[in-house]
């Protein structure tokens, strides 16, 4: 009888070492599967009943990455992978439900108190100093603006020796702030109306009575038309580090303002739905000028208007303490209202979101 040899292993780079390794044990052809299959003791189609003790499987031929065939893959039949499954499952099942929490009452935060926040004190945020704002400085609001004043005066003392420039005081920026709002804005307001008698500032919501315009008062170095409706999307959360500057943490934020659905308002609606107009009230190249201004207006309104008819929840939020002033770079303080947001919120149509 000839002796058979596979053609493939002649045309191979690697003749000599593809015939040594299919000589050690002759390759099952592939199997197609389903109807195409013909073979009567296919493994593949007919179990071996050896329930994955020495099953022979099926053999496959593969090739390397050079294309050099040669090596080989068994795939197992079925009845063996089912025995396999169910013998894992035997070995492995108790110990998975021993790390189920809800079965184990050793990982149920319920019944131990290892793992259960209201006895255990090392999870329990009332007498664990580390995640008490009480006792542990870093998430104390007492010491937090110590260390925003700290900050301040390191960004003052370096613009002023860097740059030769002086940032704004607090009583300089609420002055700006109080000038703005008493004095026209050209395009806007018109001649003869301030921007405080634009927004009916001196009127306090009242729904059904006096339903004056919500305004949004907001800082950018980026261009307006991008960034004034951005406070109604689910912008990047920045979270405050020790030296008083901000970074993304990858988290949302919560618009003020949605939909009676809890649907977010987006800025297409905002303009074309909700009447939205906005425009910059001040500028400046100093990071600091402008949002000690921002802050100075937000101030201005915090406690006489009601959340709703100000469209932001705390003032004075955001980084602030940039080094740098560069000419190219504006900084503005811009106000977004709209005359309609007041009645909508009246008649459910949206929602404010405290």
């Amino acid at each position: 009888m000839a002796e058979h040899h596979d053609i493939r292993s002649f045309f191979s780079p690697l003749n000599k070492t593809t015939a040594a390794a299919m000589a050690e044990k002759p390759a099952v052809p592939h199997c197609p599967g389903g109807s195409e299959c013909t073979a009567k003791g296919c493994d593949m189609m007919h179990p071996c009943c050896r329930a994955g003790k020495g099953c022979p499987g099926t053999t496959w031929l593969t090739r390397d990455h050079y294309g050099v065939w040669g090596g080989r893959r068994t795939t197992t039949c079925n009845a063996c992978r089912f025995a396999r499954r169910e013998y894992e499952a035997r070995k492995y099942g108790p110990r998975r439900r021993a790390l189920n929490a809800i079965h184990n009452p050793r990982w149920n935060p319920v019944n131990n108190p290892r793992w259960n926040p209201v006895n255990n004190p090392r999870w329990n945020p009332v007498n664990n100093p580390r995640w008490n704002p009480v006792n542990n400085p870093r998430w104390n609001p007492v010491n937090n603006k110590k260390r925003q004043r700290e900050a301040e005066e390191v960004a003052r003392e370096c613009l002023k020796q860097i740059h030769g420039v002086t940032p704004l005081m607090p009583g300089q920026a609420a002055a700006i702030a109080k000038d703005i709002m008493i004095n026209p804005v050209d395009g806007v307001t018109g001649k003869d109306v301030s921007l405080e008698d634009y927004l009916q500032c001196e009127k306090v919501w009242s729904p059904g009575v006096d339903e004056p315009p919500a305004f949004y008062v907001g800082y950018t170095a980026q261009a307006v038309r991008h960034e004034a409706l951005r406070f109604l999307t689910e912008r990047g959360q920045e979270l405050q580090l020790d030296d008083g500057s901000f970074t993304r943490t990858g988290h949302l934020n919560r618009p003020v303002l949605l939909h009676a659905n809890d649907d977010v308002i987006t800025q297409k609606q905002a303009v074309e739905d909700f009447g939205f107009e906005f425009f910059v009230v001040y500028h400046s190249n100093i990071q600091m000028n402008a949002r000690a201004v921002e802050a100075a207006i937000q101030h201005l309104y915090q406690e006489p208007l009601p959340l709703g008819q100000r469209l932001w929840r705390k003032p004075d939020m955001g980084a602030k303490y940039s080094l740098k002033v560069d000419p190219k770079v504006v900084h503005q303080v811009f106000i977004t209202t709209s005359p309609l947001v007041t009645r909508l919120i009246r008649e459910q149509q949206l929602k404010v979101v405290a």
